[in-house]
């Protein structure tokens, strides 16, 4: 029927979104583009340049706290958890030099990509999930189901309500577990939400607990416990957001709802939102 239909073809979507941006899978077209020479045009399919656009896009308007170019960073993260060892300032000082959104080009005429730094790696992971969702939906669309819920790995993208309700419930895990400072609960349509934060993915080295979550200007991972929740008109943003507001809380990014909450060094939580936050919280 046309449901099944339409979730099959949206599950292929997903499939090719993470063929195309993968960075766990050597025979992906990132990885493909990973392995490419400097300084040399690299032709791309549309779905890669579309989400390699919209990081840069992104990367630009936060400066840097959200940049698709910090590949080296994240597999030493994960070089790091796997071996219990700090990264050496040597990588991290190599990490840093071949990264930077700057320094990735693309043409929008010939759709390809330029890397101008050597060993440059690129990490979709922060905004692929994201946008597989926003895809997923508008397959939906075109199938004629308006009324749909997507969640790829965290990232919750919502159309319509269900019938006979005003929205989704969308439940919020962030670092205020006991919701003294944030919903437990929302409910919500048309829209996107995501949260990130290192609530599940830390390393604890030589006393100090890092997160997965990178700060660019250090190539380690955070050393503040932070969660941000972002609600817009889209997950690919949603996505993207969450992790720049973790790396600086006080981004101003116009049109979309931020939470934040920080902990601080006395073991108190803070919280830092957008005016737009809807507060009080609806009706549970």
């Amino acid at each position: 029927n046309e449901a099944d239909a339409a979730a099959t073809a949206a599950f292929s979507y997903a499939s090719d979104v993470n063929s195309a941006c993968s960075d766990y899978d050597v025979s992906s077209e990132l990885m493909k583009l990973n392995a490419a020479p400097h300084h040399q045009p690299i032709s791309l399919s549309p779905l890669l340049y579309d989400v390699l656009n919209r990081a840069l896009w992104i990367a630009q308007q936060t400066k840097g706290a959200h940049d698709p170019t910090l590949g080296h960073h994240s597999y030493n993260w994960r070089m790091a958890r796997k071996k219990r060892v700090l990264t050496s300032p040597e990588k991290i000082a190599q990490a840093i030099a071949a990264s930077g959104w700057a320094k990735l080009q693309l043409d929008p005429k010939l759709k390809t990509a330029i890397k101008l730094v050597p060993n440059m790696r690129l990490d979709l992971g922060g905004i692929a999930k994201g946008f597989a969702a926003d895809g997923m939906l508008a397959i939906l669309n075109q199938h004629a189901i308006d009324r749909a819920s997507i969640t790829a790995g965290g990232e919750v993208r919502l159309g319509e309500s269900p019938p006979d309700q005003v929205g989704w419930k969308v439940t919020f895990k962030t670092l205020d577990t006991q919701h003294q400072l944030s919903p437990a609960t929302m409910v919500l349509s048309n829209c996107a939400v995501s949260t990130s934060g290192d609530l599940h993915q830390i390393i604890t080295l030589g006393g100090m607990n890092y997160s997965h979550i990178v700060d660019p200007s250090t190539g380690l991972g955070l050393t503040t416990h932070v969660s941000a929740t972002i609600i817009a008109d889209n997950a690919t943003l949603t996505d993207a957001l969450a992790t720049a507001y973790c790396v600086n809380p006080t981004l101003n990014y116009p049109g979309v709802k931020t939470l934040v909450i920080l902990a601080q060094p006395d073991g108190t939580l803070k919280r830092i939102q957008s005016e737009n936050w809807p507060s009080p919280s609806p009706p549970q």
